[in-house]
């Protein structure tokens, strides 16, 4: 069985009317359900029901939009019945299929899924935040992070920029746009992290730790060029800045194939489990999904529990 979770909405709005031109290339016998989001966390509902008892054998389910859309599912699949996971990419970003090398194209995605070649077990991170009084968590598949990152993702899904330039082919311009006015706009903290229960890390001026199941967030930027999304680990990308031209070096080499690593006050680890304390409240996104702001945050490796198909 074939399920669809299709997000209208992405694309600048033409996510319908792709999903209308794929159908005529589905098989006439093929049997398939196929469900719209309608209202951000839909998604997550919808995967929610789609999983809540188990099946033999996994049906696929297929998510139709951008990084978020997976996002959303993912967080709300039962994983004790996890689906297979198939994926159609019609976001902005699509660093999920960048990283998978998963085709741009969603026809020649649904090809794929329809013809399958390679079956995976793909891991997926989660985070921890909040307080005592409110904790709260958040899987995600592409990357999670605090600093700069987050504060141009929540910029992005607020801007009408995004939304013009994507019906122009020219989405990646605006991720441009949004991160020179971050680097002047956004703060810096001094904080402790501590790595797979090892000593504690002190860390001055950081703008940013971002945590890696894949290679690229901000829509193609390759923060851990080496990250793997199933060998058991997590990447954190931390960088520290002495002022905001160092920083804006460091963002211009990572724009130049992953380059940045080799600068001072970039920091590469690969981690199961870290812990991240701030001094001050950043703001904290999953797969570019921003949160709030939070004076810290967990996240763990859940190794190869999600199966994936394409």
């Amino acid at each position: 069985m074939l399920r669809f979770i299709i997000n209208p909405h992405s694309r600048s709005g033409k996510g319908k009317k792709i999903w209308e031109n794929l159908k005529s290339l589905l098989p006439q016998d093929l049997i398939y359900q196929q469900f719209f989001t309608e209202y951000p966390g839909h998604g997550s509902k919808l995967a929610a029901q789609l999983t809540k008892e188990k099946e033999e054998p996994a049906p696929i389910v297929t998510i139709m939009g951008g990084d978020g859309s997976l996002n959303e599912a993912l967080n709300g699949f039962h994983m004790e019945n996890a689906p297979v996971l198939g994926y159609l990419p019609t976001g902005s970003g699509n660093d999920f299929a960048r990283g998978m090398k998963l085709p741009a194209d969603p026809a020649q995605a649904l090809a794929h899924i329809l013809n399958p070649k390679y079956f995976y077990q793909l891991d997926y991170g989660a985070v921890c935040y909040g307080d005592k009084a409110r904790p709260a968590s958040r899987r995600f598949l592409v990357s999670c992070g605090m600093g700069y990152d987050a504060a141009v993702c929540h910029q992005m899904n607020q801007t009408k920029i995004k939304k013009l330039l994507n019906a122009v082919h020219m989405g990646k311009i605006s991720y441009l746009i949004i991160g020179i006015q971050q680097i002047i706009h956004c703060r810096f903290t001094d904080g402790t992290l501590k790595v797979d229960k090892q000593a504690s890390i002190p860390l001055k001026n950081i703008a940013f730790i971002s945590c890696h199941n894949l290679p690229y967030e901000g829509g193609g930027f390759p923060f851990a060029p080496g990250a793997k999304v199933d060998d058991g680990y997590l990447d954190l990308c931390i960088v520290t800045a002495k002022s905001r031209l160092r920083f804006t070096a460091v963002l211009f080499t990572a724009m130049l194939g992953g380059r940045h690593t080799r600068l001072n006050g970039v920091k590469l680890i690969r981690c199961r489990e870290a812990s991240l304390r701030l001094n001050a409240p950043l703001p904290l996104h999953t797969d570019g999904e921003v949160l709030g702001f939070y004076y810290g945050m967990e996240i763990t490796c859940h190794p190869r529990e999600l199966p994936t198909v394409w």
